[in-house]
C-alpha cells in the first residue's frame, strides 16, 4: 500500500511573490530609485513601481519633516511615529492573502504581514540611508535597525518596539546551535529568498505545485541556509513524485537544520515510498 502523502507544514513567514529586477527611475524622474527597493517592489509583484516609489517617496518626505521638527529623537523612534502613528499602518496576522505579504499592496492597503512590514521598512532605509537588515527566526521576520541610539530589534507586529534577543529565543523557539540562518542580518539576496519561499508557501496552499515548486527553489538559491525552503522544497517534490530530488532537499534541509520541525517524519514517509508503501 502506498503511504499517505506527507503532512509537513511548512512555516509561514507572509512574504511573497516572483523576483526580477525593474529598470526604473524614481516617480519625479530626478534620478535612479534605489536598486534594492525595486528589487523589493519586483518580489512584490510590482509591473510599474511608479506609484509605489511615489508612496515611499512620500513617506519619507513625512519622516524627514517629522525629524526637523524633533531633532533630539532617534530615527528609529521617528521612523515608527510616522509608519504606525501618523499614517496609520496596521499589522495582519490572521489573513493570509498574498495582499499583506507583498510590499505594493502592502502601501496601498497600510496594512501588511511580518514580512509585508519588514519589506517596507527595508525599502524605507535604503531611501533614508538607515541601516536596517532583514532578520528570520522560526517562522517570523523582522527588522534590525542602527540608528544613534543603538542596535535594535525592531518588532513590527508590536508597533516596532525594540525587543531583546531573548524574546525571539522564547516565543520562536530558535535552536542554541545548527541554524545558522536565524537571529543575524540578513543579506538583502537572503531577504529575496524569504520573500520566494513565503510565495511558495501561498502557491502550495492553492494547490499549484509546479509553480510552487519554482518558488521554493529560487528561495534555495537565494538563501541556501534556510533550512525551512530546502524542505518545503522536497515536500513539493515528494508530492510530484520526484523521491530521489525530494531526498537531496530533505538532505540541504537537515543539514542547515538538523532539529527542523516535521522533517524526519517525512524522511521516514519518503523512505516507505521509495519501498512500494511496504510497513
Amino acid at each position: 500500500m502506498t503511504a499517505a502523502p506527507p503532512r509537513w507544514l511548512a512555516l509561514a513567514l507572509s512574504g511573497c511573490v516572483a523576483l526580477s529586477l525593474a529598470s526604473c527611475r524614481r516617480a519625479d524622474g530626478a534620478r535612479p530609485a534605489r536598486p534594492r527597493t525595486l528589487e523589493l517592489l519586483a518580489a512584490g509583484g510590482a509591473v510599474d513601481p511608479a506609484a509605489s516609489l511615489l508612496a515611499l517617496e512620500r513617506i519619507v518626505s513625512r519622516v524627514r519633516e517629522e525629524r526637523r521638527q524633533k531633532p533630539v529623537d532617534t530615527m528609529l523612534a521617528v521612523l515608527n511615529r510616522v509608519v504606525f502613528e501618523h499614517l496609520g499602518f496596521a499589522r495582519e496576522i490572521d489573513d493570509q492573502d498574498p495582499r499583506f505579504m507583498l510590499l505594493p499592496s502592502v502601501l496601498d492597503l497600510r496594512r501588511g504581514s511580518c514580512v509585508g512590514l519588514g519589506t517596507l521598512y527595508l525599502a524605507l532605509g535604503e531611501w533614508l540611508g538607515l541601516p536596517i537588515a532583514g532578520v528570520v527566526v522560526p517562522g517570523h521576520f523582522f527588522v534590525r535597525v542602527t540608528d544613534e541610539g543603538g542596535v535594535h530589534n525592531v518588532e513590527l507586529l508590536r508597533g516596532g518596539e525594540d525587543m531583546p534577543d531573548d524574546f525571539y529565543r522564547g516565543k520562536y523557539h530558535v535552536p542554541l546551535a545548527g541554524a545558522p540562518a536565524y537571529l543575524r542580518p540578513l543579506a538583502h539576496s537572503e531577504v529575496l529568498g524569504v520573500v520566494s519561499y513565503n510565495l511558495g508557501n501561498d502557491l502550495r496552499r492553492r494547490g499549484r505545485l509546479a509553480e510552487a515548486r519554482d518558488a521554493y527553489a529560487r528561495a534555495t538559491a537565494s538563501f541556501p541556509a534556510f533550512a525551512e525552503a530546502h524542505a518545503s522544497l522536497g515536500l513539493v517534490l515528494q508530492l510530484q513524485g520526484d523521491l530521489p530530488a525530494a531526498e537531496q532537499a530533505y538532505a540541504a534541509a537537515r543539514a542547515a537544520n538538523p532539529d527542523l520541525p516535521g522533517l524526519e517524519q517525512n524522511l521516514k514517509v519518503l523512505e516507505k515510498e521509495r519501498h512500494g508503501g511496504v510497513e
